[in-house]
């Protein structure tokens, strides 16, 4: 993925709750930690597995192992309740979890019989809990998640990371992106840092860019405002520079395209349709027959999107993009049409950094 440099006009943030990955990686023995780099790993799958354990768990301390609900971060027999989430918001975090991971082969499931099912090797979980104390952290630390760690590309496969949802006040948004920060962790991401324009070191966490609905957040950073995603940066710290997209896919292929680059291909039944920008250029062709006269929605929670409506000889009618959202919508669009769906650079991020999930409906 391509570099930015113009974006590192960073800004403070509010203090939120933070990774507990340090603390975590302190506690370990020696021999947790030799074991885990054991049997971390660093090729490419062709498909990976996470797992979001909403229901709780007793986790033992031991080495990694998901299936058996052992960990090597936390002190003694932990019992880590269920979340007090509604399905309503279950279903939002899922959702969300999904769409940051939509470019890549990766399975969210809240299926604990098809998580045991799935090679070992090629899995991990996450058990979202109440409270940093119910898993032995904090210690007046405000923690939102914590995860195993052994240092930068590793992958640790059938390890768990805890996130801690009461700490968020439940809310949807944000126990989905702790979430993916968290099993980011897993899949060998370091935090994305702070630096000053020179590149000197300011801090721990990326706070962002901008305010409002389309403010930026890594992931990897604080992750915690407006629009997240995934991010990289040129300065280095420990010897390497953070590129998440790129680390990711050095871990699990990324996604065969679902729609053309081009005006093509067979029309889409009129109603909802899900499509994935698998790349930060990534240019999807939608041919819809639209049915109903009226109103068409493009939405994306990851993606500040621009929509161009073309007609059936790839001729541009029309070309939106929302300058307060994420969101597109069409006023009015019948018959058969191609829309051209597309990430558009703003004052906050570069179009290289959306990925992820879109909708469309009518």
């Amino acid at each position: 993925m391509a570099i930015v440099p113009s974006l590192y006009g960073q800004i403070e943030k509010s203090e939120h709750p933070v990774c507990g990955r340090d603390e975590a990686v302190a506690r370990m023995t020696k021999e947790a930690r030799d074991q885990m780099i054991e049997s971390s790993t660093a090729f490419q799958a062709s498909e990976l597995m996470i797992y979001l354990n909403f229901d709780g768990a007793i986790i033992r301390q031991g080495f990694e192992n998901a299936g058996n609900f052992t960990s090597s971060i936390v002190s003694g027999i932990r019992n880590c309740p269920a979340p007090t989430l509604t399905q309503a918001q279950k279903d939002e975090v899922i959702k969300r979890v999904a769409d940051d991971y939509s470019p890549f082969n990766i399975r969210v499931t809240t299926d604990h019989a098809e998580f045991l099912a799935y090679p070992a090797a090629f899995r991990e979980m996450v058990l979202v809990t109440t409270m940093p104390g119910v898993a032995g952290f904090g210690n007046g630390i405000d923690i939102g998640g914590v995860a195993p760690w052994v240092g930068d590309r590793f992958r640790l496969p059938n390890s768990i990371s805890f996130v801690f949802a009461s700490a968020f006040s439940n809310d949807p948004s944000d126990v989905a992106s702790v979430i993916s920060h968290e099993s980011g962790h897993q899949l060998g991401l370091d935090h994305q840092h702070r630096f000053s324009p020179t590149c000197d070191f300011f801090g721990e966490y990326h706070p962002g860019f901008g305010s409002g609905p389309l403010a930026f957040s890594p992931i990897m950073g604080i992750g915690l405002t407006g629009v997240d995603n995934w991010f990289a940066q040129t300065c280095t710290r420990n010897g390497y520079a953070q590129d998440d997209y790129s680390k990711v896919n050095d871990q699990v292929a990324v996604r065969t395209d679902d729609f053309p680059d081009s005006p093509s291909g067979r029309p889409q039944p009129n109603g909802p349709i899900t499509g994935v920008l698998e790349h930060g250029y990534d240019v999807d062709y939608v041919r819809v027959k639209f049915r109903n006269p009226g109103p068409a929605t493009i939405s994306s929670d990851n993606i500040d999107l621009k929509v161009s409506v073309l007609g059936g000889g790839g001729e541009v009618i029309a070309v939106y993009n929302d300058p307060d959202s994420t969101n597109v919508t069409i006023p009015s669009v019948h018959g058969t049409r191609y829309l051209r769906i597309e990430g558009e650079s703003n004052a906050n991020m570069s179009s290289v950094f959306m990925t992820g999930t879109y909708r469309i409906t009518n």
